[in-house]
């Protein structure tokens, strides 16, 4: 798939060059070439270009600050004859979080109105929403808002999803497959997991939303997580096992906090453990990324790591796991 990618106004904002090689980074991994964002001063300028990108490109990126949002959506909308209505879910956010502005009033209105059949990714307050389109040739365009450091965690949590659905790519990270098997694993030896109460915790849970399934096997501790007084490796061997012990559990699975270091090449790189108990043995594993890779994406690799190593441990310790249930019995 072929991107294209424009942002408006957007010069101004502190280290807003860095930010747009990282964001960039996130759409090359679903583009078939390289990606880059190219920055005009308003839409007046970019309506030109944009109607070749639109011709040519399977998805069109444009981000715009925050402080031309209204005006480029409203100039985007207009210019290429998109259908807009008022959507009463982001006007119910935006005065749930704003109570002393008024639901009829032009500001909610203007935030609130956007292309029909659109996608929309909503803000934490409404405002500044942005969407994602499609026209009758399965052209895809997005308006996305450009808010700094903040942009990176709204695409991965929000933008990637709707990448993998439009492309059929899901990057090794997003894919539940794992996460999956191991449920089902689970389920066939009937055991369940004990998660220890770490940062990274919360990535499992994430793991559950985002699959639907799976909420009954695993369990987080509710201890506080000691001070470490031995190895990294070691520590993360220790709280696997110690939550599997905290709830009677036949296993229990340990992530631990990032680390700071240097690889062989002298690069500085960050690094997690991960480690899976059973019977009192932990099984340990290191990964490691680029210092300047995404913390989100890694920690969600990292995940999957441990959902790996605890299928393999399921597999070892069952060698001869029973057949999956049937939906009919045969005579």
């Amino acid at each position: 798939m072929n991107i294209r990618m424009f942002s408006v106004n957007t010069g101004d904002i502190q280290k807003s060059v860095l930010i747009k090689a990282r964001i960039s980074s996130y759409f090359h991994e679903f583009s078939d070439t390289p990606v880059f964002i190219d920055e005009y001063p308003d839409l007046a300028s970019l309506l030109p270009d944009l109607s070749d990108a639109l011709s040519v490109n399977k998805l069109v990126v444009i981000f715009s600050s925050l402080g031309s949002f209204s005006a480029v959506k409203d100039l985007l909308c207009s210019s290429l004859h998109l259908v807009c209505e008022p959507r009463a879910d982001i006007a119910e956010l935006i005065t749930s979080r704003h109570p002393e502005v008024s639901a009829d009033s032009d500001e909610v209105k203007r935030h609130s109105v956007f292309p029909v059949n659109a996608d929309v990714f909503a803000s934490d307050d409404g405002v500044y929403s942005g969407f994602c389109c499609r026209s009758e040739r399965n052209k895809y365009l997005m308006l996305l808002p450009f808010t700094g450091e903040d942009s990176s965690d709204f695409i991965t949590a929000r933008i990637i999803p709707i990448l993998s659905q439009i492309t059929g790519t899901v990057l090794p990270e997003d894919d539940l497959s794992v996460y999956r098997e191991v449920c089902g694993l689970l389920r066939r030896v009937n055991a369940t997991v004990a998660v220890a109460n770490t940062n990274a915790a919360d990535f499992i849970l994430l793991a559950e939303e985002n699959a639907g399934f799976g909420s009954e096997l695993f369990t987080v501790s509710e201890r506080p997580v000691p001070a470490r007084t031995t190895s990294p490796d070691k520590f993360t061997a220790a709280l696997a096992n110690s939550a599997a012990k905290e709830f009677s559990r036949p296993y229990g699975i340990a992530i631990s906090n990032i680390f700071s270091g240097k690889n062989d090449g002298g690069d500085n790189v960050m690094f997690v453990y991960t480690a899976v108990s059973g019977a009192g043995e932990a099984e340990i594993s290191e990964l490691s990324a680029p210092a300047s890779a995404d913390v989100s994406r890694f920690l969600q690799k990292t995940v999957n790591e441990v959902f790996a190593l605890l299928a393999q441990r399921l597999h070892r310790d069952f060698p001869e796991l029973p057949d999956e249930d049937a939906d009919f019995d045969t005579f």
